[in-house]
């Protein structure tokens, strides 16, 4: 096998190292190439191997051979006959903590730090863990990795930095509320899954098996015995201590197989009925217990085994028909048996599960069959009703997922008050479509409102050493929670008389608090949506809510870290409308670029009622209009 300038041999015996290492050098010679012996090694895959022998090696070839103790890196994976996957996965550990410290505070935002693991962080770990069965504490500290840089904490401690909101909201999907990121686990698994596709895929594309999945064929075939060969694994039941000669990657990746084959998968087993194996075989099992046909009369099972059939076509080539009670009694000697009995309990039982399965009327096939070893290989498999060679990495991914979804967790609508409220189907892809729209900061706030996620003062009631005050940071008699922060407090209810009374005509009925965080309940009249369309209401309203919900909360912080600042609702209308003129600019321009006139009116309509000149993003403190409506920031300044 080759890479570039880096090529690798597989003897499967090594007596034959040196003649090997002959050709090589012939062929060096003949090409005009030259061996470098300085950073040419052998190294045994096994420890299992005479020691004498390696000695020998050493001392012809003048080359590195290793021990069964030492390692190597193979394209920057680390091999060797004793390597585990901790050893392998140490030094990609390392680099990813690294790469946490250095970005840790570059992103603002949740989903920001969601996109950083995704391409900068994470991508460190895939390389190795697409060759490497990842182990349960290797998940749990990528866990921990993961949930320390979600939340802000360092990224060399063992354990997780407690969140503001469950941590399976990291992994939930997008479209449920949650940041997106695919689990890890299903990640890896995925990659493992594609490159046993890759196996099956290049193998009928070419006719052949490609090389570099011929010594797993051959580990394959060894593992299935007198039970098939090579790609007929693909069907076999992986249950039980049989499959134990597998290596940690493949047994782990062909039970994934057969679990995605039982939920997911279809493959037409009629149209594949001759080529098929039978023996151990998930798509056909027995009585109560679902057992391969193997395990039917195991005492004796062997018997038939030995005869080297494992498909129908087999026993058509070599005995010109399909299995009959004529074929069985004369292959089966009564002399191996005990009694007559017990030939006569076999040979019934296995007709009677072969007539279930082999044609009746149609004519038997002669004809040269393919290699036996590759032959599964050509059967069309599919998962979810699309066949394998479409599916790239990103759907082996969604189909773990639905193999084992994630669980999602509740929403703390109790303590936001809204206790009583139903979200709709639709709330969360609404809400990303809104976010389009929206500065990451300010979508940001919003999405850990909802999750009650923010850091409001009522959550360190429990506090018992210094004083830790519950109460509103603007001085009301009433504990800070976000129903009081964000919609009860005076300063709140300031911005949203100003801010929400362009929609006033608009809505059904009056604002409520469930209304400003999900959005999705409010109903416009029907002359408003006839006028500007459902899409561009909702849009500019949420551009409203999120620019306010931003600016309460920083004054918040403001007078919570700089106690000698006094609460002004001016300030924060203010700071307020900055953003909101910002946001109706740069929307204006995206819907007029796009000819949606009615939202273009939406625009102009809320930015005259706001009192808003959108012709230039320069907000003139000293015309008559901005004056009249907003403190200067002279002022602004002098009140604080």
């Amino acid at each position: 096998m080759a890479f570039a300038d880096d090529c690798t041999g597989l003897l499967s015996n090594i007596d034959d190292a040196e003649q090997f290492l002959r050709l090589v050098l012939e062929y060096a010679e003949a090409a005009g190439l030259r061996l470098n012996v300085h950073k040419t090694c052998v190294m045994p895959f096994t420890h299992h191997v005479n020691r004498r022998k390696l000695d020998r090696l050493r001392d012809t070839s003048g080359l590195k051979v290793l021990t069964p103790w030492e390692t190597v890196k193979l394209l920057g994976i680390l091999q060797g006959a004793t390597v585990t996957p901790d050893q392998r996965f140490a030094a990609a550990i390392s680099k990813m903590r690294a790469r946490c410290a250095i970005w840790k505070y570059r992103a603002r935002t949740l989903k920001g730090k969601v996109v950083l693991l995704q391409n900068i962080i994470l991508p460190i770990l895939w390389y190795t863990a697409s060759v490497t069965p990842p182990t349960k504490d290797l998940l749990h500290t990528v866990d921990v990795i993961i949930r320390n840089f979600v939340n802000g904490g360092n990224p060399d401690a063992e354990t997780a930095k407690p969140g503001k909101f469950d941590k399976d909201w990291i992994y939930t999907a997008v479209s449920i509320g949650g940041l997106g990121l695919k689990p890890p686990k299903a990640f890896i698994s995925a990659t493992h899954l594609k490159s046993l596709r890759d196996g099956i895929v290049a193998t009928e594309s070419e006719g052949r098996a490609p090389r570099w999945i011929e010594p797993a064929l051959a580990l394959f075939s060894s593992t299935l015995g007198c039970l098939g060969d090579g790609f007929d694994i693909l069907y076999a039941d992986m249950k039980g201590a049989r499959w134990g000669t597998l290596s940690d990657f493949w047994r782990a990746t062909l039970t994934l197989w057969t679990k995605l084959q039982a939920s997911l998968g279809s493959v037409n087993w009629k149209q594949n009925l001759l080529g098929m194996p039978f023996w151990n075989n998930i798509h056909f099992v027995f009585g109560k217990l679902s057992r391969p046909l193997c395990e039917i009369h195991r005492k004796n099972m062997g018997l038939l085994l030995n005869f080297g059939c494992h498909r129908l076509q087999d026993f058509v080539a070599n005995y010109g028909c399909y299995v009959t009670t004529d074929l069985l009694e004369s292959l089966l000697d009564l002399d191996d048996f005990a009694s007559s009995a017990p030939r006569t309990r076999l040979i019934n039982a296995v007709v009677a599960a072969f007539r279930s399965i082999q044609p009746e009327t149609s004519p038997l096939v002669f004809g040269p069959p393919r290699l036996s070893h590759i032959e599964a290989a050509f059967h069309e498999w599919s998962f979810d009703g699309v066949s394998i060679s479409k599916l790239a990495n990103r759907d082996f991914v969604l189909l773990m997922l639905k193999l084992k979804p994630t669980r999602t967790p509740m929403l703390q609508l109790e303590q936001l008050q809204l206790s009583n409220f139903m979200l709709e189907k639709r709330t969360w892809t609404q809400e990303f479509g809104w976010d389009r729209h929206i500065l990451p900061v300010c979508a940001d706030l919003k999405f850990r409102l909802q999750h009650n996620a923010l850091g409001v003062r009522y959550k360190f009631g429990y506090r018992t050493s210094g004083f830790t005050s519950t109460e509103c940071i603007h001085g009301c008699e009433h504990r800070e929670t976000a129903i009081h922060l964000f919609w009860h407090c005076s300063v709140a209810h300031h911005q949203w008389a100003f801010f929400l009374s362009p929609f006033k005509d608009l809505i059904v009925g009056d604002f409520a608090w469930q209304m400003i965080i999900f959005p999705g309940s409010i109903r416009f009249r029907d002359m408003a949506t006839a006028k500007h369309g459902v899409l561009a209401l909702q849009v500019v309203f949420s551009i409203l809510r999120c620019c306010v919900f931003r600016s309460l909360w920083l004054h918040r912080n403001k007078k919570l870290y700089n106690p000698e600042t006094e609460t002004s609702a001016a300030w924060v209308k203010h700071h307020a409308y900055a953003y909101v003129k910002l946001h109706l600019h740069k929307y204006g321009e995206f819907v007029e670029n796009q000819g949606l006139t009615p939202a273009v009116k939406l625009v102009q309509y809320v930015s005259a009622v706001l009192r808003m000149d959108l012709s230039s993003m320069t907000m003139d403190m000293d015309t008559t209009t901005a004056a009249s409506t907003l403190p200067t920031p002279i002022a602004s300044a002098a009140q604080h």
